[in-house]
């Protein structure tokens, strides 16, 4: 994901975290764009947050993509695909969000098997 940070944001780690914050029966997967609320964990000034993210599916076609609350280009998405057939793929994006603390995410399919995410920071 291209990301231009601004300067004077701050970093605030998320210490201490051991278990996922959701996991695969929290999101729908149907294909259809929908948005994730993390509102529970960022606090509303937070400008970006930073997720780590797992998946595994039931082919290599299955994968989860994230963008900014409402944003309907393509270059700066996350995108995080199986690598093939239940093998686990991990990987860490960088999101803009909304006033309200939400992001976009769309999992192509019910083939995603698993699935878990957690907020590791947010950007103030």
């Amino acid at each position: 994901m291209l990301l231009v940070r601004k300067p004077g944001l701050k970093f605030m780690a998320r210490i201490g975290v051991s278990a996922w914050d959701w996991s695969t029966a929290s999101f729908t997967r149907d294909g259809a764009w929908h948005a994730h609320d993390v509102s529970s964990i960022v606090p509303a000034k937070a400008k970006m947050v930073r997720i780590c993210v797992n998946m595994r599916g039931s082919t290599s076609a299955e994968s989860i993509s994230f963008r900014p609350t409402g944003d309907t280009g393509t270059i700066g998405m996350g995108y995080i695909q199986a690598q093939g057939i239940s093998i686990t793929g991990w990987r860490n994006f960088e999101i803009p969000i909304t006033g309200v603390g939400t992001f976009d995410y769309k999992a192509n399919s019910a083939g995603v098997t698993d699935f878990n995410m957690s907020v590791a920071g947010w950007w103030f």
